[in-house]
């Protein structure tokens, strides 16, 4: 992870993001909604952004409503963390804003978690890695697929 560029979707607590950092990651960015949880973050990113070098940004507001609003030159990343509620639509949604929106590098991964149960998003635009349940979670690892070396520009 050394260099990498990440976001950290649907921050929470911001672990994904704090775990890219203590392994060297470049630049994580966290986009969180809810301001009870945004108060502990922004402290926690504060105090560990004192001598680091890492371009640190804390987010404030809705995820997709980051992913849509990335204007004409948004930020590119290796990595995205989407952890969005269980039980919602927000997987669907945001895969499907990451899939149109050229915020992910073409070698990019997206690191998904949702519910165990919940029903799997379309991956139509989207090459799975890894699908793997775990108790009441499951994680999917994607990319966005290279393109066919054979196939000619459009």
């Amino acid at each position: 992870m050394p260099g990498a560029r990440v976001a950290d979707l649907f921050a929470g607590s911001g672990s994904l993001g704090l775990e890219a950092l203590s392994r060297g990651a470049e630049a994580v960015w966290w986009v969180e909604r809810s301001h009870r949880v945004l108060r502990t973050l922004r402290e926690t990113v504060k105090t560990l952004g004192r001598g680091c070098e890492a371009e640190l940004r804390v987010i404030t507001g809705d995820a997709t409503r980051f992913l849509s609003a990335s204007g004409d030159d948004p930020p590119v990343f290796d990595l995205i963390f989407a952890d969005p509620p269980y039980g919602s639509a927000w997987a669907e949604k945001t895969l499907r804003l990451l899939a149109e929106r050229p915020i992910l590098r073409p070698s990019g991964l997206v690191i998904l978690e949702q519910g165990a149960k919940d029903p799997m998003p379309s991956m139509k635009e989207w090459e799975i890695l890894r699908d793997k349940k775990y108790g009441d979670t499951r994680v999917v690892i994607c990319r966005r697929p290279e393109p066919d070396a054979t196939e000619e520009p459009a």
